[in-house]
């Protein structure tokens, strides 16, 4: 005879097998198979993934379950928000670029950020464009230095001669970690 655990698999086989004959008897037709009856229960949009049928099987469930038009907004308001996202985009790459350019700066010549007591604004970077390495400073004399920071907006006679013994001073000073001839300069002059 069979023992505790083997009649124990015994039922349990021949419980699935009465199970499955059943589901295949009642809930089955006669002239379908199992597998058949299983593709036919699968999502059709998924099953035979082709643009050509999911468009038709898209075209289908709209014709059967009708979606709402979308609400289409004013003139007015898609203007405002592709004013908003165009600001947004400029804003981003003005603090992109600024980062870059101040990384840069870290590099060749970082104590031109005690120039100004804010190292920020157009003249600033109108500074450091025209002076990115400290060589450059020693190599230039003190009256053409002195003419360019006069030709910025806002800065006369007596501040570009205080910026500009100020700048000459922080050049000494300075310790870049690149040539004057590196690519480092030349990045910053193309990324004005």
């Amino acid at each position: 005879m069979f023992r505790s655990s083997e009649k124990n698999r015994f039922y349990w086989i021949r419980a699935q097998k009465i199970h499955f004959n059943l589901l295949v008897e009642y809930e089955l037709p006669q002239n379908i198979s199992i597998l058949e009856a299983k593709r036919k229960t699968k999502d059709d949009l998924h099953q035979n993934k082709t643009d050509k049928l999911d468009a038709m099987y898209l075209a289908k469930l709209q014709s059967e379950h009708p979606q709402r038009l979308a609400y289409v907004q004013s003139e007015e308001y898609q203007e405002l928000m592709a004013n908003n996202r165009i600001y947004e985009q400029a804003s981003h790459d003005l603090i992109t670029n600024r980062n870059r350019l101040h990384k840069a700066i870290q590099l060749t010549f970082p104590e031109i950020e005690h120039l100004m007591a804010n190292p920020r604004g157009k003249n600033y970077w109108s500074i450091v464009l025209r002076f990115p390495h400290p060589d450059i400073v020693l190599e230039t004399k003190e009256a053409d230095i002195i003419d360019f920071l006069k030709s910025l907006s806002g800065i006369g006679e007596k501040r570009a001669n205080d910026l500009a013994q100020r700048l000459i001073r922080l050049a000494k000073l300075a310790c870049p970690a690149f040539k004057k001839s590196s690519a480092h300069i030349r990045g910053l002059e193309m990324a004005h």
